[in-house]
């Protein structure tokens, strides 16, 4: 089974905010993001995309998708077209209840730690690749530091960093 969910992304370039909406399906028993697409809004559109790029991704599709309840009944419309055609059960959650699609909410908090806003800002080409460099440097250190490694036994680098005890007479040099 997949969850599905949208989550707001924001990009600010040059002071002038930009805001999307990244919708994303998450396989329950990996907890792998199988498909995901960024659109203007959580939409219908933006769902159907997201859920054939983890079709196209997985090469099948999910037998049932678990979204919550946010789309309107108009926005339903082609994707219970869509899930009829391809024989996928469609559920939705409760309302305000995040724990009944906890993987898909944990992967957007995950990224909310590891992401966020992203903020562009430059005068000239130059500048502004370098602010994007820049932003994608501090996404991958996010990601390499708090990924477990098997040298260190499951830990994450931060957590041994966090964890580590230094001998008293190297503290001082620090």
């Amino acid at each position: 089974i997949w969850e599905g969910d949208g989550k707001q992304v924001n990009i600010t370039i040059g002071g002038h905010r930009h805001s999307f909406c990244w919708y994303a399906f998450t396989d329950q028993s990996t907890t792998l993001i199988v498909g995901s697409n960024v659109g203007k809004t959580e939409s219908s559109e933006n769902f159907l995309n997201a859920l054939k790029n983890g079709g196209a991704n997985s090469g099948v599709y999910s037998i049932g998708v678990l979204i919550d309840n946010r789309l309107s009944d108009t926005d339903l419309s082609p994707i219970n077209h869509f899930m009829k055609e391809h024989n996928i059960v469609l559920a939705r959650t409760f309302p305000g209840n995040s724990k009944s699609n906890g993987i898909i909410e944990n992967n957007f908090s995950i990224f909310e730690r590891f992401v966020g806003d992203i903020n562009i800002s430059g005068k000239s080409n130059e500048d502004i690749a370098q602010s994007i460099a820049q932003a994608m440097v501090e996404v991958f250190t996010q990601l390499r530091n708090n990924q477990p490694r098997k040298r260190l036994h499951g830990a994450t680098p931060k957590e041994r960093a966090e964890n580590s005890r230094r001998p008293e007479h190297q503290r001082s040099a620090v």
